[in-house]
């Protein structure tokens, strides 16, 4: 009978054999034979006494390939008498329950007495056929995420919330660009190289997400500042995170990191493209709209110069010519508000108002022997949206008419406005405008027409059919554009050697605004009484002569006195000279040597009751701002009537 295990080593196996997961348990002589059994499972498809007594590798379950089963285990044996330490050995078992193969993890201990003599040996065997499946699983998956990391150029982040310990791949401290050592030191160090605009924010944003529910997932964008080799660069980093949370709370944040300058730059690129595009379109637009209204300002003037020699009462001109000049006002106004992405007005108006007006600036501009008629129904709903854009619109599409005309006999011109009620199924009306109440504008000549083949094209930007010179081919995609932003539609029908159709459906409003009084306003806490009996002095100042001499000629019309410059220093020596010898003053904001602020900065010094009134073609938010710290009573912007300058000088000058 082999002498029994010291205690320590008989507690040893019967811990290891009834663990969980350990399946049998041998004690060995130290020749390899078995000593005793301690089965759990039945694993070895033996009954225990029949191990008993037996060599190890006679009587072991596991199968080992490439070698002698017996050979095997003689190693083993031969390497527990020289090792202190267990051995642990992974075999295959090809005789399983299930017909499959199995894997069994071997563990052998030596059992040493204190002179270092081996009393026994201890064989542990475990099925870990599962555990090597999951873990299998779950090295593919790995595998598979680090290849999906390194395609997509990403670096992968755990942080451990309780621990407070942060763990990252080779590729995340590449981004940041942070040596080892600086990525050991846990996320506060890589936080500092977070862009101090951004930092704040990045670590709220964090925090926020940490007293979310299972499963939030937040994403972030900063800038960092990343060592390379040529020094810190500026780089902008896009970050997708989620939490894990268990019942004790935040467990770990799994996330991953990019880095995406070059494509921000790319983007903001293109960005800059595509406004490059629009503003090029837009300036070719505004000459070709500018075009129509200049052409139709000279005409008028001339109209009323052969008007005044032949002693006929030229009002009708002039009015021409000051709608003409008001609607150039417009384009610019226009063209500034698109340059400060400004949604243009909404407001109230009447679309056969507005078709009337364009059709009679235009009709001098017509080529001789040509005509123009205009019908309206009565009664027709209001529109909302911007009355200038939609005037461009109609003299858009009355001057591409009338140049039908250009190498060919003359024609007539028709322009009608009527209401058209708009139901599901109603024929010939486009099917992507909803059922309700349009109004509708037509435009038709009897020129040319248009070739088939070339409808298609005919909103293109820079396509026209007109010869080189005569058209820019912005008119009709201009039109298309603020019909669409209205919420309607433009459609054109031709037919060669007869004629063309442009029909404009436009939706009217359930909500009517009032428009807005175009008056200047008085400030707040102020009132425009009626004032002094004494014409108030007027100290003009503007960098523009034609504009200092027009106001010199025209405010004395409405009971003003104007002392007017073109030079600011004149204006501050002037005031100098006499602090008290002006009311108001009246400057514009672009001048040079002194701008319009600094000029009123300096009188205010001088006088700082000045009442002040500001002119300027291009006034921004910051310029408003401005204005309003400087205690500026009126900001007035060009180009404006001389009436409405008049009554913005006259309400400061009541009011003070």
């Amino acid at each position: 009978m082999p002498d029994p295990l010291p205690e320590p080593a008989q507690r040893t196996l019967s811990t290891m054999a009834f663990s969980a997961g350990y399946r049998l348990g041998l004690i060995l002589d130290p020749d390899g034979t078995i000593r005793s059994v301690n089965e759990v499972s039945g694993i070895g498809h033996f009954a225990s006494e029949a191990l008993v007594g037996k060599f190890v590798g006679d009587a072991a379950a596991g199968g080992v390939r490439g070698a002698p089963r017996r050979q095997v285990w003689r190693d083993r044996v031969a390497a527990a008498h020289t090792s202190q330490e267990p051995a642990r050995y992974w075999d295959l078992r090809p005789d399983a329950l299930d017909g499959s193969a199995a894997v069994i993890l071997t563990t052998v201990t030596p059992v040493l007495l204190s002179d270092g003599t081996l009393q026994a040996i201890l064989v542990a065997v475990q099925d870990r056929s599962e555990v090597v499946e999951l873990e299998r699983t779950a090295f593919e998956q790995r595998e598979l995420l680090n290849s999906a990391l390194q395609v997509t150029g990403m670096g992968s982040f755990a942080y451990y919330v309780r621990e407070q310990r942060f763990e990252c791949d080779d590729r995340y401290r590449e981004i940041f660009g942070a040596p080892p050592a600086v990525a050991e030191r846990g996320s506060g160090a890589l936080m500092e190289r977070i862009h101090e605009d951004d930092r704040s924010r990045v670590l709220q944003e964090f925090q926020s997400a940490l007293v979310g529910s299972e499963g939030v997932s937040y994403q972030q964008e900063y800038r960092i500042w990343a060592e390379r080799p040529s020094g810190p660069q500026l780089r902008r980093i896009a970050t997708v995170a989620r939490v894990e949370v268990d019942a004790q709370g935040p467990r770990r944040i799994l996330g991953v990191v990019d880095d995406v300058t070059e494509r921000r730059r790319e983007e903001e690129l293109r960005i800059r493209m595509q406004k490059r595009e629009a503003l090029g379109t837009l300036a070719g637009g505004m000459a070709h709209d500018f075009n129509n209204v200049i052409s139709a300002i000279l005409s008028n003037a001339s109209v009323a110069s052969a008007e005044v020699k032949a002693g006929v009462d030229p009002s009708t001109s002039i009015d021409e010519i000051s709608r003409g000049a008001k609607r150039a006002g417009d384009l610019v106004r226009r063209m500034l508000d698109f340059s400060r992405d400004r949604e243009p007005e909404r407001r109230a108006f009447s679309l056969a108002a507005v078709a009337n007006d364009a059709c009679s600036l235009l009709q001098p501009t017509l080529p001789r022997g040509s005509s123009l008629t205009f019908d309206a129904s009565e009664d027709l709903p209001d529109l909302l949206g911007d009355a200038s854009q939609i005037h461009q619109v109609v003299v858009n599409l009355v001057s591409n008419a009338a140049q039908a005309f250009n190498h060919g006999p003359a024609g007539t011109i028709g322009v009608s406005v009527d209401a058209l009620a708009i139901t599901p199924r109603k024929a010939g009306v486009p099917t992507d405008l909803g059922p309700g109440t349009y109004v509708r504008l037509r435009v038709t000549d009897d020129g040319r027409g248009i070739a088939e083949h070339e409808l298609p094209r005919i909103f293109d930007p820079f396509f026209t059919t007109k010869v080189r010179g005569e058209g820019t081919g912005l008119g009709l995609a201009a039109a298309q554009s603020i019909v669409r932003s209205h919420g309607g539609q433009i459609t054109v029908d031709s037919i060669v050697g007869t004629g063309t159709t442009v029909t404009v459906l436009l939706p009217t409003s359930s909500e009517v605004e009032q428009p807005k009084d175009q008056a200047p306003q008085v400030p707040r806490g102020q009132s425009a009484a009626p004032g002094p009996t004494a014409a108030p002095r007027v100290l003009f100042v503007d960098d523009e002569p034609s504009l200092a001499s027009l106001a010199a000629r025209a405010l004395p019309h409405h009971g003003l006195v104007v002392t007017a410059f073109t030079e600011p220093t004149q204006a501050l020596q002037a005031l100098t000279d006499d602090p008290t010898a002006f009311d108001v003053l009246v400057t514009d904001l672009a001048m040079p040597v002194l701008t319009g602020f600094e000029l009123v900065v300096r009188l205010r010094a001088l006088r700082p009751d000045l009442p002040v009134v500001l002119t300027s073609g291009f006034l921004t938010d910051e310029s408003h701002a401005e204005a309003e710290r400087l205690g500026i009573d009126r900001v007035v912007p060009k180009p404006c009537p001389v009436d409405a300058l008049a009554r913005a000088v006259l309400a400061v000058t009541r009011s003070s």
